[in-house]
């Protein structure tokens, strides 16, 4: 009795399979999460309602309204874990450019509070170890904060050429335009790769005039 081979995949079709699967279970978690977010929207809205409700009735130290707010924090815990994952779903389904490079995080104080609206921005120290605007387009080396803190940013493997040879540094600015953060250590970048850093803000900054970025002046 003739028996046939099985084909064995090759390394290249064992990886392809390996990648349409997590692809498939990533595209699967978002929609998840996404309803997720619609039903925790309206039921919060209804948990606010029926707060007030019983505040209203009993007092703020009733057993009724201590047992709803407790129920709120824990919804509210659950939902940052859940927007956390979802950023970075969103972003790595976002396909990469060849050699290109991406770098995410997030913006936050030490309490672990969110930052929305915050500027990161990938910088240079030049010579004389001073950050400094890249003669790169701005907004491919910068992101603005979402409501989460979040940041992605993506450079092309044509601009990352350019600016390799330099010293880079993750920088963030507040929404007066003023330097707020600087990572301690260099960047590596390293093409076709996803890095992750995140900046933790101190609440108080230090006295005396906000750092800001050098920068060739507008002539007149």
């Amino acid at each position: 009795m003739l028996t046939m081979k099985r084909k064995q995949p090759n390394e290249n079709d064992q990886l392809d399979l390996i990648l349409d699967a997590q692809e498939q279970l990533d595209n699967q978690t978002t929609e998840s999460l996404e309803f997720f977010k619609l039903s925790r929207d309206v039921l919060f809205q209804l948990q606010q309602n029926e707060l007030k409700r019983l505040t209203v009735k009993y007092g703020r130290n009733h057993a009724r309204v201590q047992k709803l707010e407790a129920k709120m924090v824990q919804t509210s815990n659950v939902s940052k874990a859940v927007d956390v994952r979802l950023d970075i779903l969103k972003t790595q389904a976002e396909p990469l450019p060849k050699d290109g490079w991406r770098l995410q995080g997030y913006v936050f104080t030490p309490s672990g509070e969110s930052l929305p609206g915050f500027t990161a921005m990938i910088a240079v120290k030049d010579e004389k170890m001073e950050l400094t605007r890249s003669k790169i387009s701005e907004g491919s080396l910068s992101s603005t904060t979402s409501e989460n803190g979040f940041y992605s940013i993506t450079i092309t493997a044509e601009n990352l050429k350019k600016i390799l040879q330099h010293a880079l540094y993750l920088i963030v600015l507040d929404r007066r335009n003023h330097v707020i953060y600087t990572s301690k250590n260099r960047l590596n970048p390293v093409p076709g790769e996803i890095d992750f850093h995140d900046a933790v803000i101190p609440v108080a900054q230090e006295p005396g005039r906000p750092k800001k970025l050098m920068g060739k002046k507008k002539r007149k």
